[in-house]
């Protein structure tokens, strides 16, 4: 339990930082040096951060799922996040449906933010992974000799 409220909360911080991150990016690039976030955007930045974590507790399973579920499993996350972050968005104002170019801008950010925050936590998995077969074959190695 005490492992899954880690991932969890290593989760909330990368996404937290991510959409910082993109989202500061993109009000540069939409308004220049002088771009605002106000207190209520940040709390609803974190409440998405929080949704979205929340909404990653069926990966924390113990069993084991098929590849395809797996697959069907990050597409249902996915749309999930895009809602979730929609409705926030609309109800702030950060984009308008009406306008095109706004929504795309918009969901662009959202989907750049999923990645980094997917790339990241994968490169971390796969460090720790190659980490523990680089002990676990020290010791095999070492039990053989």
């Amino acid at each position: 339990m005490k492992e899954k409220l880690h991932t969890l909360l290593l989760l909330f911080t990368r996404i937290s930082t991510s959409i910082f991150l993109i989202n500061s990016i993109a009000l540069i690039i939409l308004n220049g040096s002088q771009a605002k976030l106000f207190a209520s955007e940040i709390l609803a930045i974190l409440g998405i951060a929080l949704l979205c974590s929340i909404c990653y507790i069926p990966f924390l399973s113990d069993k084991s799922f098929s590849k395809t579920k797996m697959i069907l499993m990050q597409i249902a996350y996915f749309a999930a996040i895009n809602i979730i972050v929609l409705i926030v968005g609309h109800f702030f104002n950060w984009f308008y449906f009406t306008k095109l170019r706004s929504f795309c801008f918009f969901e662009a950010v959202i989907v750049f933010s999923y990645l980094l925050v997917m790339f990241i936590s994968y490169k971390v998995d796969y460090n720790t992974a190659e980490k523990m077969n680089e002990k676990l074959h020290k010791k095999f190695s070492e039990t053989t000799v």
